[in-house]
């Protein structure tokens, strides 16, 4: 789906994180940047806030610890690994458990074709994948995606032509700007 929408000028996957595109295109998992944003699951980001503290930890601390390391196969925390565990405990949320969908991803590059253009043009590959922040989603992007049914193809035994115009118009108001509520209470008056 990502090769085909970028060959067919549809949008592209935006927010991966630079960790896995650098695996993505066959970087090392341990040469990779991974920081606590990267990380989409809150209770591992919980946990990883825990760690990062310098006090002690309570029993209820050090269980909620357990509760992420054990079923990854992890030591549970002491006082000597909270820094390492940290990190192995982000690398593997971040990259570890991605695994399969990289290999999926990069699969489904293969299959489309733009595979060796993206190995072997590294500059591009932003294009495919571009930032989050970077990524601008307008209105007009949105309008000018959507196959607006035509007059014809409209069953009026299920709505009428008014009806349906009327719940377009709604639609599209409410992509422009937001305001459905107000568009509503205006249209109601008339």
């Amino acid at each position: 789906m990502v090769g085909h929408s970028f060959l067919n000028g549809g949008p592209c996957l935006t927010g991966l994180s630079t960790a896995i595109i650098h695996v993505l295109f066959g970087g090392s998992p341990e040469m990779a940047t991974i920081c606590l944003s990267d990380c989409v699951d809150q209770d591992v980001r919980d946990v990883l806030a825990l760690l990062e503290r310098t006090r002690d930890l309570s029993e209820e601390d050090k269980s909620q610890i357990l509760s992420v390391t054990l079923p990854w196969d992890l030591p549970g925390v002491t006082l000597n690994n909270r820094w390492w565990l940290r990190e192995k405990i982000l690398l593997h949320a971040v990259l570890g458990r991605t695994t399969q969908q990289v290999k999926q991803i990069r699969r489904g590059l293969k299959d489309t074709g733009i595979w060796e253009f993206f190995s072997s043009r590294p500059d591009a590959v932003q294009v495919l994948f571009p930032r989050a922040c970077n990524a601008e989603i307008t209105p007009q992007m949105i309008l000018d995606n959507i196959n607006w049914p035509r007059d014809e193809d409209i069953d009026e035994g299920i709505v009428s032509l008014e009806d349906h115009c009327r719940v377009m118009t709604f639609l599209r108001k409410f992509i422009e700007d937001g305001t459905l509520p107000l568009f509503l209470s205006k249209t109601r008056s008339m």
